[in-house]
Protein backbone atom coordinates (compact mmCIF):
# COMPACT_ATOMS: atom_id res chain seq x y z
CA UNK A 1 0.00 0.00 0.00
CA UNK A 2 2.60 2.65 0.71
CA UNK A 3 5.41 3.33 -1.40
CA UNK A 4 8.66 5.56 -1.26
CA UNK A 5 6.81 8.19 -3.32
CA UNK A 6 3.25 8.58 -0.81
CA UNK A 7 4.12 8.67 2.05
CA UNK A 8 7.00 10.16 4.16
CA UNK A 9 9.10 7.49 5.92
CA UNK A 10 9.78 8.53 9.66
CA UNK A 11 8.62 7.56 13.09
CA UNK A 12 5.76 9.39 13.99
CA UNK A 13 6.05 9.37 17.56
CA UNK A 14 4.97 13.43 18.28
CA UNK A 15 1.93 15.45 18.56
CA UNK A 16 3.08 18.37 16.81
CA UNK A 17 4.52 19.13 13.52
CA UNK A 18 5.44 22.01 10.79
CA UNK A 19 4.38 20.58 7.71
CA UNK A 20 3.57 23.08 4.38
CA UNK A 21 0.42 23.26 3.17
CA UNK A 22 0.75 21.09 0.16
CA UNK A 23 2.74 18.14 1.92
CA UNK A 24 -0.70 17.14 4.07
CA UNK A 25 -1.49 14.40 1.43
CA UNK A 26 1.81 12.79 1.95
CA UNK A 27 1.51 13.19 5.93
CA UNK A 28 -1.69 12.02 6.04
CA UNK A 29 -0.83 8.61 4.87
CA UNK A 30 2.23 8.24 6.49
CA UNK A 31 -0.04 8.45 9.94
CA UNK A 32 -2.30 5.49 8.69
CA UNK A 33 0.88 2.63 9.38
CA UNK A 34 0.55 3.76 13.15
CA UNK A 35 -3.04 5.00 13.56
CA UNK A 36 -4.68 3.22 10.73
CA UNK A 37 -7.62 5.83 11.14
CA UNK A 38 -7.14 9.53 10.78
CA UNK A 39 -9.65 12.04 9.97
CA UNK A 40 -8.30 15.44 9.26
CA UNK A 41 -10.86 19.05 9.57
CA UNK A 42 -10.89 20.58 6.30
CA UNK A 43 -11.41 24.89 6.24
CA UNK A 44 -14.09 23.96 3.56
CA UNK A 45 -15.70 22.28 1.12
CA UNK A 46 -12.94 23.47 -1.34
CA UNK A 47 -10.37 21.70 0.84
CA UNK A 48 -11.73 19.36 0.96
CA UNK A 49 -12.86 17.47 -2.26
CA UNK A 50 -9.13 19.25 -3.32
CA UNK A 51 -7.51 16.77 -0.73
CA UNK A 52 -9.91 13.75 -1.39
CA UNK A 53 -8.76 14.29 -4.64
CA UNK A 54 -4.67 14.37 -4.11
CA UNK A 55 -5.08 11.48 -1.57
CA UNK A 56 -6.40 9.01 -4.24
CA UNK A 57 -4.05 9.18 -6.51
CA UNK A 58 -1.35 8.98 -4.23
CA UNK A 59 -3.57 5.80 -3.00
CA UNK A 60 -6.04 4.38 -5.05
CA UNK A 61 -6.77 1.86 -2.91
CA UNK A 62 -7.39 3.65 0.43
CA UNK A 63 -10.60 4.22 1.81
CA UNK A 64 -12.13 8.34 2.09
CA UNK A 65 -15.09 8.88 3.69
CA UNK A 66 -15.74 12.66 2.81
CA UNK A 67 -18.38 14.67 5.26
CA UNK A 68 -18.58 17.99 3.59
CA UNK A 69 -20.59 21.19 4.86
CA UNK A 70 -23.99 21.68 3.68
CA UNK A 71 -23.89 23.10 0.04
CA UNK A 72 -27.08 25.75 0.67
CA UNK A 73 -27.34 28.28 3.07
CA UNK A 74 -28.36 26.59 6.60
CA UNK A 75 -31.95 26.93 7.71
CA UNK A 76 -33.53 28.06 4.60
CA UNK A 77 -35.66 26.52 1.92
CA UNK A 78 -33.07 25.55 0.16
CA UNK A 79 -31.91 22.04 0.26
CA UNK A 80 -28.16 20.43 -0.26
CA UNK A 81 -28.19 19.29 -3.92
CA UNK A 82 -28.18 15.59 -3.99
CA UNK A 83 -24.73 15.01 -4.42
CA UNK A 84 -24.10 16.89 -1.50
CA UNK A 85 -26.96 14.52 0.60
CA UNK A 86 -25.57 11.77 -0.99
CA UNK A 87 -21.96 11.79 -0.18
CA UNK A 88 -22.57 12.69 3.51
CA UNK A 89 -24.89 9.96 3.63
CA UNK A 90 -22.71 7.27 2.59
CA UNK A 91 -19.95 8.83 4.82
CA UNK A 92 -22.21 8.23 7.54
CA UNK A 93 -23.35 4.86 6.88
CA UNK A 94 -20.16 3.25 6.03
CA UNK A 95 -18.53 4.49 8.67
CA UNK A 96 -20.73 2.41 11.23
CA UNK A 97 -20.30 -0.51 8.95
CA UNK A 98 -16.65 -0.28 7.62
CA UNK A 99 -14.31 -3.38 7.83
CA UNK A 100 -11.22 -1.67 6.38
CA UNK A 101 -8.45 -1.48 8.37
CA UNK A 102 -7.19 1.56 6.64
CA UNK A 103 -9.39 4.74 6.21
CA UNK A 104 -9.17 8.25 6.24
CA UNK A 105 -12.29 10.86 7.12
CA UNK A 106 -12.08 14.59 5.69
CA UNK A 107 -14.72 17.02 6.90
CA UNK A 108 -14.69 20.51 7.46
CA UNK A 109 -15.47 22.82 10.98
CA UNK A 110 -19.13 23.45 10.22
CA UNK A 111 -19.69 19.44 9.68
CA UNK A 112 -18.48 18.93 13.21
CA UNK A 113 -20.77 21.01 14.66
CA UNK A 114 -23.70 20.49 12.91
CA UNK A 115 -25.92 17.66 14.73
CA UNK A 116 -27.85 14.56 12.48
CA UNK A 117 -29.11 11.08 12.49
CA UNK A 118 -29.03 9.08 15.43
CA UNK A 119 -26.31 6.42 15.17
CA UNK A 120 -28.75 3.83 16.18
CA UNK A 121 -31.08 4.71 12.91
CA UNK A 122 -28.18 4.53 10.80
CA UNK A 123 -26.11 1.36 11.66
CA UNK A 124 -26.94 -1.49 9.48
CA UNK A 125 -29.70 0.38 7.86
CA UNK A 126 -28.84 -0.58 4.39
CA UNK A 127 -29.37 -4.09 2.16
CA UNK A 128 -26.49 -5.80 0.34
CA UNK A 129 -27.92 -7.17 -2.74
CA UNK A 130 -25.66 -10.81 -3.69
CA UNK A 131 -27.22 -12.20 -6.75
CA UNK A 132 -26.45 -15.50 -5.57
CA UNK A 133 -28.48 -15.16 -2.48
CA UNK A 134 -32.42 -15.01 -1.74
CA UNK A 135 -34.03 -12.05 -1.18
CA UNK A 136 -38.02 -10.55 -0.55
CA UNK A 137 -38.35 -8.60 -3.57
CA UNK A 138 -41.17 -6.77 -1.30
CA UNK A 139 -38.57 -5.84 1.60
CA UNK A 140 -36.33 -4.25 -0.69
CA UNK A 141 -39.17 -2.26 -2.25
CA UNK A 142 -39.91 -1.41 1.83
CA UNK A 143 -36.76 -0.48 2.47
CA UNK A 144 -36.35 2.20 -0.59
CA UNK A 145 -40.09 3.37 0.02
CA UNK A 146 -39.08 3.62 4.01
CA UNK A 147 -36.08 5.27 3.37
CA UNK A 148 -36.56 8.53 1.53
CA UNK A 149 -36.13 7.51 -2.28
CA UNK A 150 -38.15 9.14 -4.80
CA UNK A 151 -40.36 7.34 -7.29
CA UNK A 152 -39.88 8.55 -11.06
CA UNK A 153 -40.89 6.98 -14.67
CA UNK A 154 -37.06 7.02 -15.36
CA UNK A 155 -34.17 7.08 -12.79
CA UNK A 156 -31.35 9.53 -13.85
CA UNK A 157 -30.40 10.77 -10.30
CA UNK A 158 -29.16 9.51 -7.17
CA UNK A 159 -32.04 8.19 -3.89
CA UNK A 160 -34.31 7.58 -7.47
CA UNK A 161 -36.26 4.27 -8.02
CA UNK A 162 -38.66 3.27 -10.47
CA UNK A 163 -40.80 0.26 -11.12
CA UNK A 164 -42.11 -0.83 -14.73
CA UNK A 165 -43.44 -4.65 -14.53
CA UNK A 166 -40.92 -7.06 -13.34
CA UNK A 167 -38.12 -4.59 -13.61
CA UNK A 168 -36.60 -2.27 -10.43
CA UNK A 169 -34.03 0.52 -10.83
CA UNK A 170 -32.30 1.91 -7.58
CA UNK A 171 -29.85 4.51 -7.75
CA UNK A 172 -28.48 3.78 -4.15
CA UNK A 173 -26.13 7.16 -3.12
CA UNK A 174 -23.27 4.87 -2.55
CA UNK A 175 -22.99 3.95 -5.91
CA UNK A 176 -21.69 4.71 -8.96
CA UNK A 177 -24.23 3.51 -10.76
CA UNK A 178 -28.17 2.47 -10.81
CA UNK A 179 -28.61 -1.08 -10.64
CA UNK A 180 -31.30 -2.65 -12.56
CA UNK A 181 -32.75 -5.21 -11.05
CA UNK A 182 -35.02 -7.69 -13.70
CA UNK A 183 -36.95 -10.24 -11.59
CA UNK A 184 -39.25 -13.01 -11.56
CA UNK A 185 -42.19 -13.21 -9.11
CA UNK A 186 -39.96 -13.87 -5.94
CA UNK A 187 -36.86 -13.85 -7.23
CA UNK A 188 -33.77 -11.57 -8.67
CA UNK A 189 -33.02 -13.13 -12.28
CA UNK A 190 -29.92 -10.76 -13.69
CA UNK A 191 -28.19 -7.27 -11.58
CA UNK A 192 -26.89 -4.67 -14.23
CA UNK A 193 -25.84 -1.46 -13.33
CA UNK A 194 -26.58 1.16 -15.89
CA UNK A 195 -25.98 4.35 -17.53
CA UNK A 196 -28.72 7.11 -15.83
CA UNK A 197 -28.31 9.23 -18.81
CA UNK A 198 -28.59 6.78 -22.05
CA UNK A 199 -30.36 4.19 -19.47
CA UNK A 200 -28.46 1.51 -21.28
CA UNK A 201 -26.95 -1.52 -18.86
CA UNK A 202 -23.16 -1.55 -18.44
CA UNK A 203 -22.50 -5.10 -17.16
CA UNK A 204 -23.79 -7.70 -14.83
CA UNK A 205 -22.59 -7.13 -11.51
CA UNK A 206 -23.03 -9.85 -8.20
CA UNK A 207 -23.52 -7.40 -5.12
CA UNK A 208 -24.93 -4.19 -4.78
CA UNK A 209 -25.17 -2.16 -1.70
CA UNK A 210 -28.38 0.19 -0.93
CA UNK A 211 -28.53 2.42 2.02
CA UNK A 212 -30.56 4.93 3.16
CA UNK A 213 -31.38 8.39 0.76
CA UNK A 214 -30.41 10.72 3.16
CA UNK A 215 -30.01 12.18 6.78
CA UNK A 216 -33.79 12.57 6.91
CA UNK A 217 -35.76 9.01 7.30
CA UNK A 218 -38.78 10.17 6.09
CA UNK A 219 -41.03 7.62 7.07
CA UNK A 220 -44.46 6.85 8.98
CA UNK A 221 -42.64 6.96 12.15
CA UNK A 222 -40.57 9.85 11.65
CA UNK A 223 -43.24 11.81 10.19
CA UNK A 224 -45.77 11.10 12.56
CA UNK A 225 -42.75 12.51 15.16
CA UNK A 226 -42.30 15.84 13.01
CA UNK A 227 -46.10 16.39 13.17
CA UNK A 228 -46.01 16.10 16.76
CA UNK A 229 -43.51 18.00 16.96
CA UNK A 230 -44.80 20.37 15.10
CA UNK A 231 -48.09 21.32 16.75
CA UNK A 232 -46.21 21.41 20.33
CA UNK A 233 -44.26 23.97 19.23
CA UNK A 234 -46.67 25.75 17.75
CA UNK A 235 -44.49 26.95 14.59
CA UNK A 236 -46.59 29.58 12.90
CA UNK A 237 -45.93 30.78 9.18
CA UNK A 238 -45.07 27.01 7.95
CA UNK A 239 -48.63 25.37 7.12
CA UNK A 240 -47.90 24.34 3.85
CA UNK A 241 -44.52 22.92 4.40
CA UNK A 242 -46.67 20.69 7.56
CA UNK A 243 -49.12 19.47 4.99
CA UNK A 244 -46.59 18.26 2.33
CA UNK A 245 -43.87 16.45 4.55
CA UNK A 246 -47.13 14.84 6.30
CA UNK A 247 -47.59 13.64 3.10
CA UNK A 248 -44.44 11.97 3.03
CA UNK A 249 -43.11 14.61 0.31
CA UNK A 250 -39.36 15.82 0.63
CA UNK A 251 -40.03 19.61 -0.03
CA UNK A 252 -37.00 21.78 -0.64
CA UNK A 253 -35.22 22.98 2.70
CA UNK A 254 -36.94 19.64 4.38
CA UNK A 255 -33.30 19.89 6.48
CA UNK A 256 -34.39 23.41 8.74
CA UNK A 257 -36.57 20.34 10.38
CA UNK A 258 -34.13 17.81 11.10
CA UNK A 259 -34.38 18.29 14.77
CA UNK A 260 -38.53 17.09 14.25
CA UNK A 261 -37.38 13.91 12.75
CA UNK A 262 -36.03 12.08 15.67
CA UNK A 263 -36.40 12.05 19.78
CA UNK A 264 -33.16 13.65 19.23
CA UNK A 265 -29.80 14.06 17.33
CA UNK A 266 -26.66 12.43 17.68
CA UNK A 267 -23.46 14.82 17.88
CA UNK A 268 -21.60 14.19 14.80
CA UNK A 269 -18.28 13.84 16.28
CA UNK A 270 -19.48 10.93 17.58
CA UNK A 271 -19.72 8.85 14.78
CA UNK A 272 -15.95 8.58 14.74
CA UNK A 273 -14.43 9.16 17.85
CA UNK A 274 -12.28 6.68 17.14
CA UNK A 275 -10.25 7.79 14.38
CA UNK A 276 -7.09 10.01 15.16
CA UNK A 277 -8.01 13.76 14.39
CA UNK A 278 -5.33 15.89 13.31
CA UNK A 279 -6.02 19.52 13.35
CA UNK A 280 -4.50 23.00 12.35
CA UNK A 281 -3.21 24.57 15.72
CA UNK A 282 -5.31 27.12 15.25
CA UNK A 283 -8.63 24.67 15.05
CA UNK A 284 -10.17 26.29 18.11
CA UNK A 285 -10.61 29.33 16.67
CA UNK A 286 -11.71 28.19 13.97
CA UNK A 287 -14.75 25.81 15.81
CA UNK A 288 -15.73 29.23 17.32
CA UNK A 289 -15.64 31.07 14.35
CA UNK A 290 -18.19 28.46 12.17
CA UNK A 291 -20.22 28.36 15.81
CA UNK A 292 -20.78 32.19 15.52
CA UNK A 293 -21.77 31.83 11.92
CA UNK A 294 -23.78 29.22 12.45
CA UNK A 295 -25.67 30.97 14.97
CA UNK A 296 -26.24 34.41 13.15
CA UNK A 297 -27.93 32.20 10.32
CA UNK A 298 -29.99 30.80 12.50
CA UNK A 299 -31.78 34.36 13.88
CA UNK A 300 -35.28 33.96 12.68
CA UNK A 301 -35.57 30.66 13.37
CA UNK A 302 -34.48 31.09 17.16
CA UNK A 303 -38.42 31.10 18.03
CA UNK A 304 -38.77 27.80 16.57
CA UNK A 305 -36.50 25.15 17.83
CA UNK A 306 -33.60 25.60 20.29
CA UNK A 307 -29.94 26.15 18.61
CA UNK A 308 -29.09 23.29 21.32
CA UNK A 309 -31.27 20.84 18.83
CA UNK A 310 -28.99 21.77 16.24
CA UNK A 311 -25.33 22.19 16.27
CA UNK A 312 -23.32 20.91 19.44
CA UNK A 313 -21.68 23.87 20.81
CA UNK A 314 -18.15 24.76 20.43
CA UNK A 315 -16.68 24.49 23.95
CA UNK A 316 -18.41 20.94 23.77
CA UNK A 317 -16.77 19.91 20.39
CA UNK A 318 -13.27 21.10 21.34
CA UNK A 319 -13.24 18.92 24.87
CA UNK A 320 -14.42 15.78 22.93
CA UNK A 321 -11.47 16.46 20.06
CA UNK A 322 -9.01 17.22 23.11
CA UNK A 323 -9.81 13.66 24.99
CA UNK A 324 -8.72 12.52 21.57
CA UNK A 325 -5.09 13.76 21.81
CA UNK A 326 -5.25 15.21 18.37
CA UNK A 327 -2.35 15.55 15.81
CA UNK A 328 -1.32 19.20 15.87
CA UNK A 329 -0.02 21.02 12.40
CA UNK A 330 1.31 24.44 11.48
CA UNK A 331 2.67 26.19 8.32
CA UNK A 332 4.33 28.90 10.44
CA UNK A 333 7.50 26.39 11.61
CA UNK A 334 7.45 27.24 15.45
CA UNK A 335 9.95 25.47 16.98
CA UNK A 336 8.38 23.66 19.76
CA UNK A 337 7.53 21.52 16.44
CA UNK A 338 8.67 18.75 14.56
CA UNK A 339 9.69 19.81 11.29
CA UNK A 340 8.63 17.56 8.88
CA UNK A 341 8.56 19.46 5.70
CA UNK A 342 9.64 22.42 4.44
CA UNK A 343 9.27 24.84 1.20
CA UNK A 344 11.99 25.12 -1.31
CA UNK A 345 12.62 28.87 -1.20
CA UNK A 346 15.76 28.67 -3.65
CA UNK A 347 13.77 27.40 -6.54
CA UNK A 348 14.41 29.29 -9.42
CA UNK A 349 12.11 29.87 -12.67
CA UNK A 350 12.92 28.32 -16.09
CA UNK A 351 13.31 30.84 -18.50
CA UNK A 352 16.20 29.94 -20.31
CA UNK A 353 18.47 26.96 -21.23
CA UNK A 354 20.72 28.18 -18.67
CA UNK A 355 18.28 27.96 -15.86
CA UNK A 356 17.94 24.03 -17.37
CA UNK A 357 21.46 23.72 -16.46
CA UNK A 358 20.77 25.52 -13.07
CA UNK A 359 17.94 23.26 -12.34
CA UNK A 360 20.27 20.27 -13.06
CA UNK A 361 22.65 20.91 -10.54
CA UNK A 362 20.03 21.66 -7.92
CA UNK A 363 19.21 18.48 -7.84
CA UNK A 364 22.19 16.79 -7.88
CA UNK A 365 22.68 17.81 -4.02
CA UNK A 366 19.38 15.40 -4.01
CA UNK A 367 20.05 12.47 -6.07
CA UNK A 368 22.25 10.68 -3.47
CA UNK A 369 19.26 9.89 -1.29
CA UNK A 370 16.19 11.58 -2.28
CA UNK A 371 13.78 10.48 -4.22
CA UNK A 372 12.30 13.47 -6.67
CA UNK A 373 8.93 13.77 -8.33
CA UNK A 374 7.58 16.62 -10.37
CA UNK A 375 4.19 17.57 -9.25
CA UNK A 376 2.76 18.03 -12.37
CA UNK A 377 -1.09 19.09 -14.02
CA UNK A 378 -1.20 17.74 -17.38
CA UNK A 379 1.43 16.13 -19.76
CA UNK A 380 2.45 19.35 -21.73
CA UNK A 381 4.48 20.23 -18.37
CA UNK A 382 5.95 16.62 -18.15
CA UNK A 383 7.05 16.43 -21.70
CA UNK A 384 8.67 19.96 -21.40
CA UNK A 385 10.64 19.14 -18.22
CA UNK A 386 11.96 15.49 -19.64
CA UNK A 387 13.37 17.87 -22.28
CA UNK A 388 15.26 19.15 -19.82
CA UNK A 389 17.21 16.08 -19.24
CA UNK A 390 17.95 15.14 -22.99
CA UNK A 391 21.52 16.01 -23.05
CA UNK A 392 21.18 17.16 -26.43
CA UNK A 393 18.33 19.79 -25.06
CA UNK A 394 20.65 21.93 -22.96
CA UNK A 395 22.96 23.36 -25.68
CA UNK A 396 26.70 23.53 -26.75
CA UNK A 397 27.64 26.44 -24.83
CA UNK A 398 26.46 24.86 -21.62
CA UNK A 399 28.99 22.52 -20.33
CA UNK A 400 27.39 19.72 -17.92
CA UNK A 401 28.13 16.38 -17.68
CA UNK A 402 26.44 13.70 -19.27
CA UNK A 403 26.87 11.22 -16.15
CA UNK A 404 25.55 14.17 -14.37
CA UNK A 405 22.24 14.76 -15.79
CA UNK A 406 22.25 10.60 -16.00
CA UNK A 407 22.69 10.35 -12.29
CA UNK A 408 20.14 13.04 -11.38
CA UNK A 409 17.67 11.62 -14.48
CA UNK A 410 17.56 8.27 -12.84
CA UNK A 411 15.85 9.69 -9.55
CA UNK A 412 13.09 11.53 -11.45
CA UNK A 413 9.63 10.57 -10.96
CA UNK A 414 6.43 12.14 -12.70
CA UNK A 415 2.67 12.62 -10.73
CA UNK A 416 0.24 14.10 -12.27
CA UNK A 417 -1.22 16.10 -8.97
CA UNK A 418 -2.75 19.42 -8.22
CA UNK A 419 -0.65 20.97 -5.88
CA UNK A 420 1.06 24.70 -6.14
CA UNK A 421 3.99 24.65 -4.02
CA UNK A 422 7.38 22.66 -3.41
CA UNK A 423 8.16 21.03 -0.60
CA UNK A 424 11.17 18.90 0.68
CA UNK A 425 11.06 16.30 3.46
CA UNK A 426 14.51 15.84 4.85
CA UNK A 427 13.98 12.29 6.51
CA UNK A 428 16.57 9.97 7.48
CA UNK A 429 20.66 9.73 6.14
CA UNK A 430 19.08 6.99 4.00
CA UNK A 431 16.21 8.64 2.27
CA UNK A 432 14.27 11.75 1.72
CA UNK A 433 11.76 13.38 -0.62
CA UNK A 434 11.42 16.37 -2.55
CA UNK A 435 8.70 17.22 -4.82
CA UNK A 436 8.95 20.28 -7.20
CA UNK A 437 5.89 21.62 -8.99
CA UNK A 438 5.36 22.92 -12.43
CA UNK A 439 3.95 26.01 -10.74
CA UNK A 440 7.21 26.61 -9.30
CA UNK A 441 9.09 25.95 -12.10
CA UNK A 442 7.20 27.73 -15.27
CA UNK A 443 5.63 30.37 -13.23
CA UNK A 444 2.09 30.93 -11.74
CA UNK A 445 -0.11 30.17 -15.15
CA UNK A 446 -3.85 28.95 -15.55
CA UNK A 447 -4.16 25.54 -16.77
CA UNK A 448 -7.21 24.93 -18.42
CA UNK A 449 -9.53 21.32 -18.41
CA UNK A 450 -9.20 19.90 -21.61
CA UNK A 451 -12.78 18.48 -20.61
CA UNK A 452 -15.56 20.78 -19.60
CA UNK A 453 -17.16 20.02 -16.40
CA UNK A 454 -20.96 20.40 -16.48
CA UNK A 455 -22.79 20.38 -13.33
CA UNK A 456 -24.58 16.67 -13.05
CA UNK A 457 -27.51 17.77 -11.98
CA UNK A 458 -28.27 20.63 -14.35
CA UNK A 459 -27.28 18.68 -16.70
CA UNK A 460 -29.93 16.09 -15.90
CA UNK A 461 -32.19 18.74 -15.68
CA UNK A 462 -31.47 20.22 -19.35
CA UNK A 463 -31.82 16.35 -20.52
CA UNK A 464 -35.26 16.10 -18.84
CA UNK A 465 -36.67 18.94 -19.91
CA UNK A 466 -35.60 18.17 -23.65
Amino acid sequence: MLNKLNHLPVDLTGLNYNITSDSVPWFLISLLKKYQKISYICSDNKELYYLSENLRILLPEITIFQLPSFDCPLFSNISPTVENKSIRISALTSVLSSNNKFSILLTTFDSLLLKTTPKTLLKDRFIEINIQKDYSIDGIKKFIMNNGYCRVDTVRQKCEYAIRGGIIDIFSPSEKHPIRLDTFGSDIESMKVFDPITQLSLKDVKISKIISSSEILLNEESIKKFRVKFRELEIKDKAEEYNLISEGIKINGIEQFLPMFYDSLDDTYSYFNDFKFVCLTTFKEKIRQSENNIVSKYKEFENMISINDYITRSDNLIKDIQKNDPILITNLFTQKFNCLTKPLLDLKNIKNQRDVSKLITYLEKFADSYEIIFAVRNSISKERIENFFLFESIGNEIQLDKKLINKVKKKINFLEIAIKKSFVFDGSSQFGLVVITDEDLFGNKVFRSTQAKIEQENFIYEVSTL
